[in-house]
């Protein structure tokens, strides 16, 4: 499986999920972020939207490249991560704990999302 969650439930009706997004789901991500670059990125020698993802990546950076991934990628993730838990809708956007994009392997984030109020009967 591409993502893996594991659900771990908190007090106040808050839940952490610990996802592990795998490597080949990464660089499938990264591979469509680095082609959506090349359209964008007008690089001399080369025709529009025909820029390589090898000179893409030299010309706008790792970290820029990174952060297009995160933008693109992680809200897809979070949300296969939440159907995979089975988890119902949050009432409020997750606070998401990623220490770094790697340059090959599982990409692995924390979620922490807070779930309606348990109701409590007298």
């Amino acid at each position: 499986m591409p993502i893996t969650a594991e659900k771990t439930k908190l007090e106040d009706d808050k839940v952490r999920l610990d996802v592990v997004v795998s490597g080949d789901e990464v660089e499938k991500e990264r591979s469509k972020t680095l082609q959506r670059l090349g359209r964008e990125v007008r690089v001399p020698g080369f025709r529009p939207g025909k820029v390589p993802a090898e000179v893409v990546l030299k010309r706008v950076g790792q970290d820029v490249a990174n952060d297009e991934l995160l933008k693109d990628a992680l809200g897809n993730w979070y949300h296969t991560a939440l159907h995979e838990a089975d988890l119902p809708h949050p009432v409020a956007d997750p606070e998401i704990n990623l220490n770094a994009v790697p340059e090959q392997g599982d990409l692995i984030f924390s979620a922490t999302i807070q779930l309606r109020p348990t109701p409590k009967l007298g």
